[in-house]
């Protein structure tokens, strides 16, 4: 059991720091990785847990969540965040989270909601060209970022929109959590065909 025990200090600012709590629009900024952290899915994957912070204009200082689950159906997504970190194609990694805290991203900010409310949402990220991330023959380091081992091989083979239009509710609430696109439990079937099919959209892009 944590115990804290002493005195706040009188001069302290909660303000200091410059933490946004407004929620930036769609649109592509400047961000920064605050931090990186293993978690697991709700499936019993291992997943990386991404806190992006914008690092510019209005909304500088907001921060958004990204989850890289590390399946097949996600491998595409941890691709993409080595890229934008300074692993170029074909180079082996070895990455510890501290190596990624502070790397300059590109990130495309999307509009979700919860709870009937509007929510940012990271979309692609990319490369900045003003990023210090180590490059390959870089530090390295012992703990690894790896997808793990399929036991298939190619690309997903994911249904296009008219599939997904031809669905059940309970089959695209299925692909929905397949997309790691999260509570979709109270959304209606118009609504997730738009949504399922804006994520797939994003995937080949």
């Amino acid at each position: 059991m944590v115990k804290l025990k002493g005195k706040l200090k009188k001069d302290y600012d909660p303000d200091e720091g410059g933490l946004n709590y407004e929620q930036p629009k769609p649109g592509v900024y400047d961000a920064k990785i605050h931090s990186v952290d293993e978690d697991e899915s709700a499936a019993g994957n291992d997943m990386m847990v991404v806190v992006y912070e914008i690092a510019e204009g209005d909304y500088k200082g907001s921060r958004l969540w990204d989850y890289i689950t590390f399946t097949e159906s996600q491998e595409w997504k941890l691709e993409q965040f080595l890229f934008a970190v300074g692993i170029d194609p074909g180079s082996d990694y070895s990455l510890d989270e501290d190596d990624l805290v502070g790397t300059l991203v590109k990130m495309r900010v999307r509009a979700d909601s919860y709870n009937g409310e509007y929510r940012a949402r990271p979309g692609q990220v990319s490369r900045h060209p003003d990023s210090t991330a180590a490059r390959p023959g870089g530090k390295k380091v012992a703990i690894e970022v790896e997808p793990e081992p399929s036991e298939t091989e190619g690309d997903e083979d994911w249904p296009t929109p008219d599939e997904v239009s031809a669905m059940s509710v309970a089959e695209l609430r299925e692909l929905a959590d397949e997309l790691e696109l999260g509570d979709v439990s109270g959304k209606r079937k118009p609504t997730l065909v738009k949504l399922i099919n804006e994520e797939i959209e994003q995937l080949a892009f």
